[in-house]
């Protein structure tokens, strides 16, 4: 994948997330990176941490736009991974 592509679908995530944010706070948003691997030429893959004031977190690697993890909250509000590639 282009680095355009998975650009995009980190925006895409962005875009998803504000939406579902609304007009609530964003104290507790943003967008965090950390070191996930190295590909074999020696270039680094982040992983990319996406959050929301709502308790709904994101994250994504910029090696192909890897969706690793997608927590939400269920109805009482305990937060759980609905990503099955495990």
């Amino acid at each position: 994948m282009t680095y355009l592509t998975c650009t995009s679908s980190l925006l895409l995530v962005l875009a998803v997330i504000g939406a579902a944010g609304g007009a609530a706070d964003n104290a507790n948003s943003g967008i965090t990176t950390k070191g996930f691997g190295k590909m074999a030429d020696g270039r680094a893959i982040e992983l990319y941490n996406l959050t929301n004031s709502h308790g709904m977190r994101v994250a994504i690697t910029n090696y192909g736009g890897i969706v690793v993890s997608i927590v939400v909250p269920d109805r009482s509000g305990k937060p759980g991974d609905v990503v099955l590639l495990r």
